[in-house]
């Protein structure tokens, strides 16, 4: 049986991360490995990256849902910022959700 040596931990979160993505996981398990590849030291282009990669094998259809949900796992609500389009004459604003024991 491999070991779980194989691959370093933040690695191993983002796999997770494509294969919750893939399955259509809830917002709370692909929350759960998003943090987790942070944790570990991915990026945020690591994170999205993920999603880019394994686009041609799930498809667009299932990229589109998981999007908000990576993106509220990253600290980013995707509704408000379309929301915030209208109010800013055109241009996009990123409003980032307040995380409990974040720092700005």
């Amino acid at each position: 049986m491999p070991s779980r040596k194989h691959l370093d931990d933040k690695t191993r979160a983002l796999v997770a991360l494509g294969a919750a993505v893939a399955v259509d996981s809830p917002r709370s398990m692909v929350r759960l490995f998003t943090d987790a590849a942070i944790a570990a030291g991915a990026g945020i282009d690591e994170v999205l990256g993920v999603l880019l990669a394994i686009a041609p094998m799930v498809g667009t259809a299932r990229i589109v849902t998981a999007t908000p949900k990576v993106a509220l796992a990253l600290g980013y609500d995707i509704d408000a910022a379309l929301e915030s389009t209208d109010d800013a004459g055109g241009s996009v604003q990123h409003p980032r959700i307040e995380q409990p024991g974040a720092e700005d």
